[in-house]
């Protein structure tokens, strides 16, 4: 088979979860999903979160989208990156479903 037509790699074992230092604080990066890659030209992306050290079992702060197959192999800066422009975490049950706000009910 040519390389051109090999199928697309199967998702490597990963780590769950690896450390972050950012400006002294330290930060735990979960992986909590993966997307793309599977098919051609599709840059595989991981969804991580953000959440202070120690927080053991509470749910991440912040969330990002970075382009990577496994989180161990994701490089320090590239988390950086994510770190810095992380937007803030809302849990599927928590978010506000569309015309559920509030306003303008009694």
């Amino acid at each position: 088979m040519a390389q051109s037509e090999s199928p697309s790699p199967q998702t490597e074992p990963d780590v769950e979860e690896v450390r972050l230092n950012v400006e002294g604080e330290d930060w735990t990066v979960t992986l909590l999903g993966r997307a793309g890659g599977a098919a051609a030209g599709a840059a595989p992306l991981l969804l991580v979160g953000f959440g202070p050290s120690g927080a053991s079992g509470a749910p991440p702060t912040h969330e990002a989208l970075i382009v990577g197959r496994t989180l161990s192999g994701v490089p320090e800066s590239s988390l950086r990156r994510a770190f810095a422009s992380a937007s803030r975490f809302s849990a599927p049950e928590e978010a506000d479903p569309v015309g559920e706000t509030g306003a303008g009910r009694s």
